[in-house]
C-alpha cells in the first residue's frame, strides 16, 4: 500500500463533498481540513482512473497523525485527525487553529497506525496546502 489522501471541500456529509486540489486558508483563520485516505498504488492514472487512488478504510481504532510540514521548523504543526462519519471511515478531518504558526506552502505528511501496521505518506508529493 502507498498511503495518500484526497482533499475534500464543501463537506456536508458522507455523500456530500467535492474533491479539491488542495486547501487554502489565511494565517490566523480557524478551519478544518478534510481528507479521504487513498491507496495510490491502486487505480492509477495510467490505468485510466481520475482521480487516481482507491479509497482506503483503516481498521477500527486506527489513528491518523497529520504533520503540517514547512521548511521553517517553527511553523511545523503536528495534530491527530478524527473520523467525522462512522459510516465512512476513509474520511478524516484535522483542525487548523487560529494560533497555528503556518504560512506559505505547507506539505502534509500522514502517519496512519492501522492495527500493528504503520503507513506513512512521506514520499507523496501531492499533499500541499497554501496558507496566505
Amino acid at each position: 500500500m502507498l498511503l495518500s489522501a484526497r482533499f475534500l471541500t464543501d463537506v456536508g456529509g458522507v455523500n456530500s463533498f467535492e474533491y479539491a486540489n488542495g486547501p487554502e486558508w489565511y494565517a490566523g483563520d480557524t478551519t478544518a481540513v478534510y481528507l479521504q485516505l487513498v491507496d495510490i498504488s491502486l487505480d492509477r492514472n495510467d490505468q485510466g482512473f481520475h482521480p487516481a487512488g482507491r479509497r482506503y478504510v483503516p481498521g477500527v481504532g486506527s489513528t491518523l497523525e497529520v504533520t503540517f510540514d514547512s521548511i521553517n521548523d517553527a511553523q511545523k504543526v503536528v495534530r491527530f485527525a478524527t473520523q467525522p462519519y462512522s459510516n465512512d471511515l476513509s474520511i478524516w478531518t484535522v483542525p487548523v487553529l487560529a494560533t497555528d504558526p503556518m504560512r506559505g506552502t505547507v506539505r502534509l505528511k500522514l502517519r496512519l497506525a492501522d492495527g500493528v501496521k504503520i503507513y506513512q505518506s512521506r514520499d507523496v508529493p501531492d499533499l500541499i496546502a497554501r496558507v496566505r
